[in-house]
């Protein structure tokens, strides 16, 4: 994965049924990312889950099989020194698992967020971000209502 001539972070905050991404560019000029709701954002995202009780290690990413029948590269920009929040539902049925995370329903967990953005003619021309960022592990406790339906 190429380096980004833009730098960028990202952190992982934890709420009570969902997650938030919070982007912060502490750059001096505007930094651009693709919208995770078209075909060049769709799969940019993935959440790295991890349990502090078994040697369980998940990945969760949308669903690779999308029926795209209109989309543009479209795009956020933060701003200089500016942040973008963007809310997850990974319980949601467009998100899957590479493997059984009921196994960890009940157990806590780390969870990472990675965002990667290839190279592509789009992301040239338009001046998107290019490159891979990762957020530090952020510990969950259970219940785990971002990631299981509520009972």
């Amino acid at each position: 994965m190429p380096v980004s001539k833009h730098e960028l972070h990202v952190s992982v905050h934890m709420q009570d049924d969902r997650i938030a991404l919070r982007f912060a560019n502490p750059t001096d000029t505007a930094v651009r990312i693709w919208e995770f709701h078209n075909a060049w954002g769709w799969d940019a995202l993935a959440l790295t889950v991890k349990s502090l009780e078994a040697p369980y290690l998940f990945t969760l990413m949308k669903r690779q099989q999308m029926g795209w029948t209109k989309s543009g590269p479209s795009f956020t920009e933060i701003p200089a020194f500016g942040r973008y929040t963007q809310e997850l539902l990974p319980r949601e049925a467009w998100w899957e698992s590479d493997g059984d995370v009921a196994l960890v329903k009940d157990h806590t967990l780390l969870v990472k967020a990675v965002l990667e953005i290839p190279e592509s003619p789009e992301a040239e021309t338009l001046g998107v971000f290019v490159g891979r960022v990762e957020s530090e592990w952020v510990r969950a406790q259970p219940p785990h209502h971002w990631l299981f339906p509520v009972d």
